[in-house]
């Protein structure tokens, strides 16, 4: 039955359309005259700073004091110029409500708040009445709670005016205001459309529930709430949550759906069983990890199923809770989540977040960040058990209450002005304890300044009478906190102190003359004396009235420095006899050093400030600020006495500084034992003092005797860096520092002078230093450094300017290092500076263009030029210079030492031009020739790439190199029709259809990571290697052709760009180091060396460097990005640097707001649709989470103003895992795609994903996750817009990431503009949870999944192209829709047995995606002989391995054939010739009757006749066998050897005596004259006898 809502949705329709659903709107105000609110919104140019937000107003306030209550900030409102909003400057102007009588908005900040309904501020003239209208609007859609905010037209909408709040004109204004408009009155009658039945059939246990509690939630988060079994939902999608109205419930998704007949709308009935029993047993929460020791009172009632904790306030933010298993758990696969929202925004009860899941029974669990640390916030919320059955979720819930306890920090105890003993812990709550005195004051010291405290409900009165003696007095001790006030909820913790009052016992102390002595309770209370008698027989008496039973220690000090220590318990009559101190020295030498083997040679000894003299017993170490080891030696001339060391810990960590420490010293001065560790005594990059006690101790008769020695470790201050710069026309120049020699030296703590020549012209010097430590408030012994720079503080070190004097020819500045601590040793730093008048070097250069390149070989840093051309070198200095063209044979020069000269010096420079390389074909078809598709690094291509995975294929999968080190294989590029990649030290090229090495060659060195693709451009290809290294090599043949070598070294962890006869490339070392983005000529300037050495054109030097940074290069700038110079990502901040494509030079730099490197190359989207205008828009993304545009004009300067960026999401808000990107942005018809990481970069489903982002608002259009972080690069595609069959819209595109998680799975998404959810999803379900993900395209299987850092490349065809870390090169690309045979061999016609020849076959490849390959030379056929089965011949596709099937990833793969029609012809019968050789068989052959016979070769032996086969011309109706004869020649006897008997038979046929038949004429004329003669048989005779 269908039921509408009509009424209720209509009066929400009304709402809406008057701004109802926003609370206290502006014109209600205004009519009550009581107070109100007004709508505020601020933007810049071109970007927004101030959505719509109401701002309240006060009765009686203007306009301007309203805003300054605002909480925003609004510089100059007071001068009624305002030149910022929250910090961002801009030229605003100021509108709001229209005036009719005036025609104009109002914009008199004096005017009454009540007057206005909405105010803007903009930099471009946008005031009308629309837009005040549009901001008004604006505000009522940001206030509404019906759920429009996540209407998707409304969202859209929005977005739309909130971009035109900048620039919108009166007519556009009112457009942005009827899109909104109708907006959002299309979703109130979504409000007022139909909702249909929805049935449930509610189980528990069996049991069936009448009156369930149902819950439907809409796609726009509206709930409604249903008892009964009978609920209603809209059309589509919509969430349920069913619950027998306490802590169970169920929870899935419901559709509403028409009919596929009848069109009626309806949903299938569910079926939910609710949970039931006891999932949860203990539930326990507890202070310490790892240990159930320390337990929170709790308050479990299981009845209610609610709990409730204690929790102090000493307490961080951190529990740990224990869940125990309940009885009725239905599975141990039960996951358990606390639902709350920690203090930084993280959602804790997200179960698409493994580590949300809490598990059971561990004792480490622990929620985190629960409230501010010194606080007394309170939780409630709940702990759910979730059971994941099939599209089902069970839950069961426990409502937990968190309340915190108020408590003292300490508790002391006041009699007669002595504190009393009392063992206090700040949650025990009663003590007993005694006194003598009448009364007592309480001194309580609570943990938070804001609680009242009582003693015996008072809270001013701090002194307590106590009863009288013998008799107990209870205190009670109250600490009280209010957490709400409205409600008077008060939390309480009290602590009652039982004090019983005791009569006094005297107790007589005797004391030797000479001694002063204490009486300490344990408390450390002192005793005063009642009386203090004199000096009789060499002793004094002093009486005190002391508690009777309790203990006392009697300290004596004699001489300052000598005590003795006993304890007595006082008792009525007794006497105490004090032990006098041993006066004598006993410490007769003392040691500090820096290591324990004193031996070593790079063991320092810390000096004292004098000699030690035992008779001295206070003394200072000198330490450096530097150290934090500290051993001791110390000699003692009294064998009964031990040396123990007492200090306290000094560490930046707040719960181990302080630390009372003990170390007994048992390695005398003389001794060859090691040091003795005294550690944590001092920190290190610390210029706080410590004091350390050397006490030596004996006990005589329970009298301890002791003497001591104090030595305060004062530290010796120095610096963490000092540098020194140039600065002069806005050129900054690294200073050289040498030392008094010459030789260059970096600043070292133990080096006070420094020498350096500079420039006479040079105004200024720039001191760059940094301290050891800054100030933190929660590390303690850090900062309290100060600089003195000639004698001025300076607090930031940094950048301290110092003015030069020019008429001075040398000058001195001093640095000094400073502490807070008056103890430190202040350090001195002095720079001489000697200067020199510049010698003016100018090259002219042959061509005029060529490009000079001057460095200082001491800083290896380049010599920035003047702007008249020329360089200013320094006399007597040391430089290189290079001078290059692109085409021309450059110039080296490693070591130029210019001279003294006022005048300019010439450099002519004259190039020759390089001779062509003629083995180089620079026409070479490049299809895919670098890291990205085009020179703007972007990603877009119109190749039919697969869609969905039914319809990919893996081709093949060739292994080159293995894993991901320094052997792994690099990602590829297409050069005429070839694949290139390289591993290890080889490089290959591939043939793409089959896979195969074409060709091999071996390379300089790897390619450290093999992170980058090769590039192609002129004939030749270029690999980055490690160690700051570029090798060239001739793209058809790989023969190497030249090498280039950075100075500064590093890893070749950059695309390498290239742009008119010139490479760009960076390269980085570490975190922090610096290193080089060089330009180098791609000339093979010498064609006949093969390993050339190159120079660079010029170098520009980061710290921090440059890591996948490819730059875009054009005419007339280079845009690259850089790493932050910091370890991590978190702290530094890295740019976006603009530079002369010619010289290096820099033409922009934007330090970024965000920290973190900057790892993506630069994707440039040109102003002018086809690409030709040299400005445009930059994109890139950060590790630190952002993405970046920034406007570039044609000169290569950054537009000012022009840098946004978008904050990316990883499904959480962890400021220590931010939602890295490293991805270089893929940009298509306004919309932008990168990958983004999770919270763990290597975890899966930790929030990775793939991230659209819309351009224009600079704004997430949506995200869809993946197992693993899409590390690279997409890749997208446009073959498919306008095509009904895949999209049905003309701007829908598809677009390719990679996982970088095993398997590596290649994903695909569909998009368009003004999409703002993923078009589709697949789930994906990992150790419990379910994900939904972007779709898979394909999966790697068995040896081929691995981590995937690779963007794919695509060839016309649609095939994909990629490796991973498994080291295999793969081709992906469509399945085979059929083999066609275009043209048919030229035989076709076969007798049995023979084979097939493919002599004048063409076989072409038709594939699913359209695309046709000829596949002849790579087609699969039969080698066997030819069968009668053999009519119909198989013509297969090439090997083709797997697939995701319907989402079976491995599936093997089959495709169709082509067939060809033979003719098989019956064989006729066959007969044999068996060929034999002295009778011995050789070999057979097979002929029909009448074939031609043609015997084989033989080819006997060297000194052997062959006499042959005598074969028939024709074969025999028979199988005939043919014997040969082989025969030594020689032999004419036929013997088989050689005798005197053959010669003497050949000197008889030679005489004439004998006759010779044809086979004795043939072996015996051995010297081939064509007769036998006696010559013939004296070689025999002499072959005979071995004589030759």
């Amino acid at each position: 039955m269908k039921r509408t809502t009509r009424l209720i949705a209509a009066m929400l329709c009304i709402m809406l359309a008057f701004g109802c659903l926003a609370p206290a709107s502006a014109a209600a105000a205004k009519l009550l005259q009581t107070g109100g609110s007004f709508y505020l919104t601020a933007s810049t140019a071109t970007a927004t700073i101030i959505e719509p937000v109401r701002v309240d107003y006060a009765h009686g306030q203007t306009v301007k004091e309203a805003l300054q209550a605002s909480g925003h900030t609004f510089s100059g409102i007071e001068s009624g110029f305002i030149t910022a909003i929250d910090g961002v400057r801009g030229n605003f102007v100021r509108f709001y409500d229209y005036d009719e009588s005036t025609g104009e908005c109002g914009y008199d900040l004096d005017a009454a708040a009540s007057d206005i309904t909405a105010i803007g501020f903009a930099e471009n003239e946008v005031a009308s009445k629309e837009m005040i209208a549009l901001i008004t609007l604006m505000g009522d859609f940001s206030y509404s709670a019906n759920g429009v905010l996540n209407y998707p037209a409304a969202k859209t909408a929005y977005a739309d005016a909130l971009r035109g709040l900048r620039n919108a004109n009166a007519e556009q204004a009112q457009v942005l205001f009827s899109a909104l408009d109708s907006a959002m009155r299309d979703y109130a009658a979504y409000l007022e459309g139909d909702k249909y039945d929805v049935v449930f059939n509610v189980t528990q246990n069996g049991i069936t529930i009448e009156n369930p509690v149902i819950t439907i939630t809409d796609a726009y988060g509206n709930a409604s709430i249903y008892s009964g079994t009978t609920a209603q939902a809209y059309a589509g999608v919509s969430t349920y949550s069913v619950s027998d109205g306490g802590h169970n419930r169920i929870e899935g998704r419901v559709t509403v759906s028409p009919d596929a007949e009848s069109g009626e709308y309806s949903a299938s009935a569910i079926d939910a069983a609710l949970p039931y029993g006891e999932w949860f047993g203990d539930i326990i929460f507890h202070a310490d990890s790892g240990a159930l020791e320390k337990l929170y009172e709790r308050e479990q009632d299981y009845g209610t199923h609610t709990a409730t904790y204690k929790v102090e306030d000493t307490n961080h933010g951190n529990v740990y809770m224990y869940l125990t298993r309940g009885a009725d758990l239905p599975s141990d696969s039960v996951k358990t989540y606390a639902c709350y929202v920690d203090i930084n925004g993280r959602d804790n009860s997200d179960g698409s977040v493994p580590a949300n899941n809490k598990g059971w029974e561990s004792r480490y669990t622990v929620l985190t960040n629960l409230w501010e640390k010194n606080s007394m916030t309170e939780r409630s919320f709940d702990i759910e058990a979730r059971y994941y059955v099939g599209e089902q979720t069970q839950i069961q819930s426990f409502e937990i209450n968190l309340e915190r306890i108020p408590t003292l920090a300490d508790l002391q105890v006041f009699g007669s002005g002595t504190r009393l003993p009392i063992e206090f812990a700040p949650l025990t709550g009663e003590y007993s304890l005694t006194t003598v005195a009448e009364s007592v004051v309480i001194s309580p010291f609570p943990v938070l300044s804001d609680y009242r405290i009582l003693v015996n409900g008072n809270d001013t009165q701090r002194e307590v009478v106590l009863k009288g003696i013998g008799e107990s007095t209870a205190v009670d001790v109250t600490v009280e906190y209010n957490v709400n006030a409205e409600e008077n909820i008060t939390r309480t913790f009290s602590y009652t102190l039982n004090i019983t009052r005791l009569q006094a016992t005297d107790v007589n102390v005797i004391i030797p003359a000479g001694t002063e002595a204490e009486i300490v309770n344990a408390a450390g209370g002192v005793i005063q004396p009642l009386v203090c008698g004199e000096v009789v027989d060499g002793v004094y008496v002093n009486t005190y009235a002391l508690t009777p039973g309790e203990e006392y220690d009697c300290i004596a000090t004699k001489n300052r420095y000598f005590h003795t220590s006993a304890r007595f318990t006082a008792a009525e009559g007794t006497d105490f006899t004090v032990s006098e101190p041993e006066s004598t020295d006993k410490l007769t030498a003392v040691g500090a050093y820096t290591a324990r083997n004193v031996g070593n040679a790079n063991t320092r000894v810390y000096p004292l400030d004098r000699d030690f003299v035992s008779a001295e017993h206070e003394y200072m170490f000198t330490v450096s600020d530097a150290n934090s080891s500290f051993f001791m030696k110390a000699t003692c001339n009294d064998d009964a006495y031990e040396i123990h060391a007492l200090y306290d810990k000094q560490t930046t960590i707040a719960s181990t500084n302080g630390v009372p420490m003990d170390k007994l010293i048992d390695s005398t001065v003389e001794s060859a034992a090691g040091a003795v560790a005294c550690g944590q005594f001092v920190a290190s990059n610390c210029g706080y003092a410590n004091t350390m006690t050397l006490r030596l101790t004996k006990t005589v008769d329970s009298v301890e005797y002791y003497q001591e020695y104090t030595f305060v470790a004062r530290r010796a201050l120095s610096l963490g860096t000092l540098s020194a710069k140039t600065q002069a026309n806005g050129i900054v120049n690294d200073i050289v520092l040498r030392d008094e020699n010459g030789s260059i030296v970096k600043y070292d703590r133990d080096r006070a002078d420094y020498y350096a020549t500079i420039a006479l012209s040079i105004p200024e010097v720039i001191i760059s230093a940094s301290f050891k430590s800054t100030a933190s408030e929660t590390a303690p012994n850090k900062g309290g450094y100060y600089l003195l720079v000639s004698g001025e503080r300076f607090d930031d070190p940094s950048n301290v300017s110092v003015s030069l004097d020019s008429a001075l020819s040398s000058e001195d500045i001093t640095v000094t290092i400073c502490h807070e601590d008056d103890a430190s040793v202040q350090s001195t730093y002095t720079l001489h500076l000697a200067k020199t008048a510049p010698t003016p070097v100018r090259f002219v250069t042959e061509p005029a263009d060529a490009i000079t390149f001057v460095i200082s070989n001491s800083t290896s840093l380049s010599v920035p030029k003047n702007e008249d051309g020329t360089y200013s070198l320094i006399p007597g200095e040391s430089y290189a210079y290079t001078v290059t063209k692109a085409g021309f044979a450059g110039i080296h020069e490693s070591n130029y030492i210019p001279v003294q000269s006022d005048e300019v010096i010439e450099i002519n420079a004259v190039l020759t031009a390089a001779e062509p390389n003629p083995n180089l074909d620079p026409n070479l078809d490049a299809q895919w020739p670098t890291f990205r598709a085009n020179r703007f690094n972007n990603g877009v291509v119109d190749y039919p790439i697969p869609t969905i995975a039914n319809d990919s294929v893996l081709y093949w999968a060739t292994q080159f190199g293995s894993g991901y080190g320094s052997n792994a294989c690099s990602c590829p590029i297409i050069v005429d029709d070839f694949l290139y990649v390289y591993a290890g030290t080889n490089i290959y090229k591939i043939d793409k259809t089959s896979g195969e090495a074409l060709v091999t060659k071996s390379m300089a060195a790897s390619s450290s990571f093999a992170i980058n693709s090769p590039t192609y451009a002129d004939g030749m290809i270029f690999v980055g290697l490690s160690n700051g290294r570029i090798q060239a090599f001739d793209a058809v043949t790989l023969d190497s052709l030249w090498l280039f070598t950075d100075s500064n070294g590093g890893q070749p962890n950059c695309p390498i760009v290239y742009h008119d006869g010139y490479i760009y490339t960076g390269f980085w070392k570490s975190e922090t180091g610096d290193a080089s983005f060089v330009c180098v000529s791609a000339t093979d300037e010498d064609p006949d060396v093969s390993n050339e050495t190159k120079h660079a054109s010029w170098r520009y030097v980061s710290k921090g460097g440059f890591y996948w940074a490819g730059a875009y290069v054009c005419d007339e700038f280079v845009l690259i990005d850089t790493d932050d110079g910091e370890s991590g990502y978190t702290d530094g901040h890295a740019r976006i640097v603009s530079l002369n494509p010619t010289s290096g030079s820099v033409l922009g730099s934007i330090t970024l707001p965000h920290p973190g490197d900057a790892r993506s190359s630069v994707t440039f989207v040109p102003d002018d649709e086809n690409g030709t205008s040299s400005a445009g828009t930059a994109y890139f993304t950060t590790k630190g989470g952002y993405f970046y545009a920034v406007h570039v004009e044609a000169d290569g300067s950054f537009t000012e103003g022009s840098l946004s960026f978008v904050k990316l999401f990883n499904y959480a808000d962890d400021p220590s895992n931010p939602a890295m990107s490293t991805c270089t942005p893929t940009v298509y018809n306004g919309r932008a795609y990168v990958g983004v990481s999770g919270t763990s970069q290597f975890g899966a489903y930790s929030g990775h994903n793939i991230t659209v982002i819309d351009l224009e608002s600079m704004s997430i259009a949506y995200t869809v996750r993946t197992k693993g972080y899409p590390q690279t690069s997409g890749v997208l595609t446009t073959a498919y817009a306008g095509d009904d069959a895949y999209a049905g819209d003309d701007d829908t595109v598809y677009v390719y990431f990679f996982d970088n998680f095993t398997p590596g799975m290649l994903r695909v998404i569909a998009d368009r503009p003004g999409q703002t959810e993923p078009s589709a999803v697949v789930q994906e379900e990992y150790q419990g949870t379910t994900y939904d993900c972007a779709p898979v395209l394909f999966t790697p299987d068995g040896a081929q999944a691995q981590y995937a850092i690779c963007s794919p490349i695509i060839d016309a065809d649609g095939t994909i192209y990629f490796k991973n870390d498994s080291a295999y090169l793969m081709a992906v690309g469509s399945v085979v829709d059929r083999i066609e045979i275009a043209k048919l061999p030229d035989k076709t016609v076969y007798t049995i047995g023979e084979t097939f020849d493919p002599t004048g076959m063409q076989v072409l490849a038709h594939y699913a995606n359209g695309t046709v390959r000829d596949i002849t030379a790579y087609a699969v056929y039969s080698t066997a002989p030819l069968t009668s089965d053999d009519n119909m011949f198989i013509i297969s596709h090439p090997s083709l391995m797997y697939q995701n099937r319907d989402g079976v990833p491995g599936t093997e793969y089959h495709a169709p054939d082509g067939v060809i029609n033979l003719v098989i012809n019956a064989a006729q019968p066959t007969f044999t010739v068996t060929y034999t050789v002295n009778g011995e068989f050789y070999a057979e052959q097979t002929y029909a009757a009448g074939d031609a016979v043609n015997a084989p070769e033989y080819n006997p032996e060297e000194g052997f006749v062959f006499f042959g086969w005598d074969v028939p011309e024709t074969m025999p109706a028979e199988n005939i066998t043919i014997d040969a004869a082989l025969m030594l020649r020689g032999d004419a006897n036929g013997s088989g050897s050689l005798d005197t008997a053959d010669s003497l038979l050949m000197l008889r046929i030679a005489l004439g005596i004998i006759p010779a038949n044809e086979t004795e004429r043939i072996i015996c004329d051995m010297d081939g004259d064509g007769a036998i003669t006696s010559i013939d048989a004296l070689l025999v005779f002499r072959k005979a006898m071995g004589i030759e």
